[in-house]
């Protein structure tokens, strides 16, 4: 079985070995597709990568609320969302006011596009769609 402290340093083992394995991946090979998997950038593995971790970490506090801890789905989503959003105001801080337009390509959002982008996809869509949901 194992104790707490052995998984612990289980998943801190497995997160050194692949980081070790993937961290030197290059920007310019980030498009390339994956063997065998239809419509599958290295970008979107990375991505669900990162939703598998999430996802995951959010059915463990699901299972932890059972056992009487008194978080609810919604709230540990929050925290979640609370967390990344700590990582975007982090990035944004490096940036000087006239970085905020640069793009590095035609194709690519500037920092600013993306920060409207969530600003209006979180205040609009999501959020109405919750609510169109639960009012329905």
């Amino acid at each position: 079985m194992g104790t707490v402290k052995e998984l612990l340093e289980q998943l801190t083992e497995s997160r050194l070995k692949l980081h070790k394995k993937i961290a030197h991946v290059p920007d310019d090979a980030m498009t390339l597709p994956v063997p065998n998997r239809d419509n599958f950038q290295i970008r979107t593995v990375f991505y669900r990568l990162v939703a598998h971790e999430i996802e995951h970490t959010i059915h463990l506090s699901k299972t932890l609320t059972a056992l009487d801890i008194q978080l609810t789905e919604a709230q540990q989503i929050l925290q979640e969302l609370q967390e990344s959003r700590g990582k975007l105001e982090s990035l944004l801080i490096t940036l000087d006011d006239s970085d905020l337009d640069r793009k590095p390509s035609e194709e690519d959002w500037s920092p600013r596009e993306v920060v409207n982008h969530i600003l209006e996809v979180e205040e609009r869509f999501y959020s109405d769609m919750i609510i169109d949901a639960l009012n329905n």
